[in-house]
């Protein structure tokens, strides 16, 4: 052998050698079963991972190749693991349905293989059915190579996970089951007669009683902050009374790792005592930010140091309903331990707006709320409401769907009338009993009394008419400076016999800004018109109004009990100390620092800062009558996929109609939040919080093919239908696939799609 040829071959053995001294593998066994777990004082079959509850912490180092066999020992039920946040091929991502993986069946065995890409703090849980409540879900740390921190800043002494979840009495199952019968059913912190007395001595009573009424009139709470409750949350697996405790000594730097595993719950996280720094979103570096709080939403997670100079510090992480606390400890291990833990003082709960409905006060600018009324019709002769403009096309979240509204001769129906709000939490506008039968046409029970809503805009632009005259050629309901919504339609009058709108007191004058002046709403005799009555709504954010189904039987045409009278409402954000208005308003003490989306940048450059090529709109909707969410007004088993190009920079756009928060999460690649900063300092993120009747947008590239995600991962508007697929592909000019985006086989036979329940 030549001297040459002898030089080349130990090169190659030396770099096959030091390749796979840095690629270390790391393997894990995880088996599933069904176990009792007692952790509220009752036991409970739960599912375990390796016999625990909660699944044990996997920790990897970037560059590893990890390699974990998931054996499943549930008698009958497919499972699943999914990597949240982790960049890997799309075949082992994790969700049934997904890149030909059917799921893990019962006494099979899955092995996930694939090369840790990143570093940071993420999680990981089941993608079926509703496991993840249930007991599947466990935190997953990838440290820096070999351990060095990414900055001087973050080197710390101790590393600890707080895991943030929610524990309830019922199974997944039952809670589904609950929800779909009653949508409110978890509701029990109601507002009771004492806050109503409150609110008079507050407002008066007439403003009180305008208020009320319009909330009940749209079977909507204000105090509907969360879909379930009766959750005992836990921090690492214990309650409260059982207090987690993270060691240290004086003079030490801890980071705490803060994961929200749980299914339903947003938290306000504050240590007393103790500032943080935020060093980290959703496992990606940032910019030190230093803080006093934080809201974390479902899925989640933040980095924080903290430099504790006390004996003791209390984590305290508040669920936004305020209905409990996750509490631990951080304790100095030279100084005696503490014992019992002191359940801190719930702070004031709440209470919803008209402006988390998407109701602002310019509604012009509403995007979103979609009152297509484009095919109403009447196919008698003179009663068309051609001219019905509630302006509303470009209103967020306000879905005024009367497509169907028509009227035939005698019952002159409008049954796309519907206002249907159902899809906000009880915001029902359900005139589907308004019809009208002859010449005076009324529209009874069209009472929207609205004294409280912020920017509320119909669009009923494109409402038309077969008909010859019957128009309503103006009705504009011109919102656009609501600041209370003022309705005032109480000089709409009518110059015919009997097409009075009686009832349509749109009476919001003294709303603040909210101007949907109808007072020249009027009706000429045989034309039937209604010029005048334009509802101006465009900015509304996330009101559902489906009027499909609305008729009016009387002959008046009065549009009795439209009542809007908005005129009085306080939408006061701090007036008293036990009540609070507004999602976003966490009740942060003056002189402390709350974390913003707004504050965070990434610590290194963005690499892709290109103009986005496109915009994919998604709209997130739903029925809360039916207890039914939506992306694009579609459930998942009737949605189409988006669909981008391999490489290509998209804008996603999350437009929010409801009015309750969303943390959209999207599978195998981040999104670089588009928060105010610079492009190449936009951070990074996984999951993004879209509040009520807000509209949040994000820019991808989309550099991961395979089949991805993109789901609202609060676990029942998920599991009942807010889920899409995002398809990357390579393509050609043609926009012909150039290859299959799934490149390895099947992972078995059994064909299961366990998310054909949504």
């Amino acid at each position: 052998m030549s001297k040459k040829l002898s030089h080349v071959l130990l090169i190659g053995v030396g770099l096959f050698s030091s390749t796979w001294v840095m690629a270390a593998v790391k393997e894990y066994d995880l088996t599933i079963a069904e176990q009792t777990v007692n952790i509220t004082g009752k036991p409970l079959k739960r599912i375990t991972v390796n016999g625990k509850f909660v699944a044990p912490l996997l920790e990897f180092e970037e560059g590893d190749d990890a390699v974990i066999r998931v054996h499943n020992k549930l008698k009958n039920q497919d499972s699943s693991i999914h990597w949240h946040g982790l960049i890997l091929p799309g075949i082992m991502d994790g969700v049934p349905g997904f890149n030909q993986f059917d799921g893990i069946a019962p006494n099979k065995t899955y092995e996930y293989k694939f090369k840790v890409r990143q570093n940071g703090t993420y999680w990981y849980h089941s993608h079926s059915k509703g496991q993840e409540q249930d007991g599947l879900y466990g935190p997953l740390v990838i440290y820096p190579k070999n351990k060095v921190p990414l900055t001087a800043g973050e080197k710390a002494d101790r590393d600890y996970v707080v895991l943030l979840s929610d524990f309830h009495n019922s199974t997944s199952g039952q809670i589904m089951s609950n929800l779909k019968k009653e949508a409110d059913y978890y509701q029990n912190r109601r507002e009771t007669v004492f806050d109503v007395f409150k609110q008079i001595k507050r407002d008066g009573l007439k403003a009180t009683w305008q208020d009320r009424s319009m909330w009940n009139q749209m079977r909507m709470l204000k105090t509907d902050m969360s879909d379930v409750t009766n959750y005992t949350f836990l921090m690492n697996g214990k309650t409260p009374e059982q207090n987690w405790t993270g060691n240290f000594k004086a003079g030490e730097k801890v980071r705490l790792r803060f994961i929200n595993a749980s299914a339903m719950s947003f938290f306000d996280v504050r240590i007393p005592n103790l500032k943080m720094t935020v060093v980290s979103a959703d496992g990606q570096p940032v910019k030190p930010v230093p803080v006093d709080e934080f809201r974390i939403g479902t899925a989640e997670t933040y980095d924080v140091i903290v430099e504790p100079k006390q004996a003791n510090y209390q984590i305290e992480a508040e669920s936004i309903d305020r209905s409990g606390f996750s509490v631990g400890t951080l304790h100095d291990e030279n100084t005696t331990p503490v014992k019992n833990i002191v359940m801190p003082k719930p702070r004031p709960r709440s209470l919803l707006t008209m402006e988390d409905m998407g109701m602002d006060h310019d509604m012009s600018s509403m995007k979103g709320m979609d009152h297509d009324m484009s095919s109403m019709k009447s196919e008698s002769k003179d009663q068309s409401m051609s001219g019905m403009d509630h302006d509303m096309s470009s209103m967020k979240g306000m879905d005024h769907d009367m497509s169907s509204m028509k009227s035939d001769s005698k019952e002159q129906s409008m049954p796309g009338m519907d206002h249907d709000m159902s899809s906000m939490k009880g915001m029902d506008h359900d005139m589907s009993s308004m019809k009208s039968d002859s010449k005076e046409q009324s529209m009874p029970g069209m009472d929207h009394d609205m004294s409280s809503m912020k920017g509320m805009d119909h669009d009923m632009s494109s409402m038309k008419s077969d008909s010859k005259e019957q128009s309503m050629p103006g009705m504009d309901h011109d919102m656009s400076s609501m600041k209370g919504m003022d309705h005032d339609m109480s000089s709409m009058k009518s110059d015919s016999k009997e097409q009075s709108m009686p009832g349509m007191d749109h009476d919001m004058s003294s709303m603040k800004g909210m101007d949907h002046d109808m007072s020249s709403m009027k009706s000429d005799s045989k034309e039937q018109s209604m010029p005048g009555m334009d509802h101006d709504m465009s900015s509304m954010k996330g009101m559902d109004h489906d009027m499909s189904s609305m008729k009016s039987d009387s002959k008046d045409q009065s549009m009795s009990g439209m009542n809007h009278d908005m005129s009085a409402m306080n939408t006061n954000t701090s007036e008293t100390s036990d009540v609070v208005y507004g999602w976003a308003n966490a009740s942060t003490p003056v002189g402390q620092r709350a974390l913003k989306y707004s504050d965070l940048q990434s610590l290194n450059p963005q690499q892709d800062t290109r103009a986005p090529e496109r915009e994919i709109e998604i709209r997130l909707g739903g029925n809360m009558e039916r207890y039914i969410w939506t992306i694009n007004g579609k459930k998942f088993n009737q949605t189409e996929p988006f669909k981008v190009k391999y490489g290509e920079r998209i804008r996603l756009k999350f437009i929010n109609d409801s009015m309750m928060a969303h943390p959209m999460h999207l599978h195998g690649m981040f999104m670089q939040l588009e928060n105010g900063q610079d492009p190449s300092n936009m951070p990074n993120k996984h999951t993004v919080i879209v509040p009520p009747g807000k509209t949040v947008t994000t820019l991808l590239t989309a550099d991961e093919l395979g089949e991805w995600a993109i789901h609202c991962h609060l676990l029942y508007h998920m599991s009942a239908g807010m889920m899409n697929k995002l398809i990357v592909a390579n393509v050609d000019s043609n926009g012909t696939d150039m290859k299959d985006v799934v490149a390895q086989p099947k992972t078995n036979d059994k064909g299961v799609n366990q998310h054909a329940h949504h």
